[in-house]
């Protein structure tokens, strides 16, 4: 998975999805680990165990734990930051049983813009492309993860991209196989990475993409079930996920973070 891929986002970032890609060529095949490309985490659904989770921060710099109840996460977040760790966290939503044919729906109602138009990321894509796609996703303070997971070839993923006439991508959208087949919540995949340039917001751009991400992992792979993380207080993501048919859970992702190997308080927005 890392050999000879390109990484994205300042040095600080590009370091901890490049151990990331190291550490993913030995976990891959363990259950216990899942990843959509950014950091290696602990899936909850089968181990919560505090060295392992402590491993992952002090290996990459950051450490999840995914789809955690929140009263765990709550005992987790005391207990790292009293070992002198940094921690993050988001409210993990999921999609109910009507969510496919809501975004279905929006995605055949929806009219795109005369001056836009969708461009979907594959093996083929220049690297150019991807350097033009993490330029807007650090306009909207996010990192693009590693290169062969945005291309689809580490991970089952659609990556999809909005572009205007001059091809300046001005929106996007991402899924990806996130947990490994055989964990209890194998059959959800990871969704999210909404971006949207400030000048081109109100259109409803995100939603119909994020939409268009979600029909797209159906039809290619089979997904029927996509989580998020969403940030507390984030009352725009909240709303836009409802609208999509998403709601919480009552279970986080709750990231540990070794100051001595990460710049700043967190990986992304």
């Amino acid at each position: 998975m890392s050999s000879g891929q390109r990484f994205f986002g300042t040095p600080s970032q590009q370091a901890v999805t490049r151990r990331a890609a190291a550490l993913w060529c030995l976990v891959k095949d363990d259950p216990r680990y899942s990843t959509h490309g950014r950091a290696i985490g602990l899936n909850a659904r089968l181990s919560d165990d505090i060295e392992l989770h402590l491993a992952l921060a002090r290996l990459q710099g950051i450490g999840p734990i995914d789809d955690i109840a929140d009263a765990d996460a709550d005992i987790r977040d005391t207990e790292l930051r009293e070992l002198g760790l940094i921690t993050d966290r988001y409210a993990y939503w999921l999609t109910g049983d009507t969510s496919l044919r809501t975004c279905a729906d929006l995605v055949a109602a929806f009219r795109l813009p005369d001056d836009l138009e969708p461009e979907w990321i594959d093996p083929d894509t220049p690297i150019d492309r991807l350097h033009d796609l993490a330029e807007l996703l650090a306009a909207c303070e996010m990192m693009l993860p590693m290169e062969n997971v945005v291309r689809g070839i580490a991970l089952p993923s659609v990556y999809v991209l909005l572009k205007d006439r001059s091809g300046r991508p001005v929106a996007h959208a991402s899924s990806t196989r996130a947990h490994h087949p055989d964990a209890p919540n194998g059959g959800e995949a990871h969704w999210g990475m909404l971006a949207t340039l400030p000048e081109r917001r109100g259109q409803g751009l995100a939603a119909y993409l994020g939409a268009l991400a979600m029909v797209e992992m159906n039809r290619r792979y089979g997904f029927r079930s996509f989580g998020t993380g969403i940030r507390e207080g984030n009352t725009p993501s909240e709303a836009l996920c409802t609208r999509l048919g998403l709601a919480a859970t009552g279970r986080s992702v709750l990231l540990a973070i070794d100051p001595a190997l990460l710049d700043g308080d967190k990986l992304t927005k």
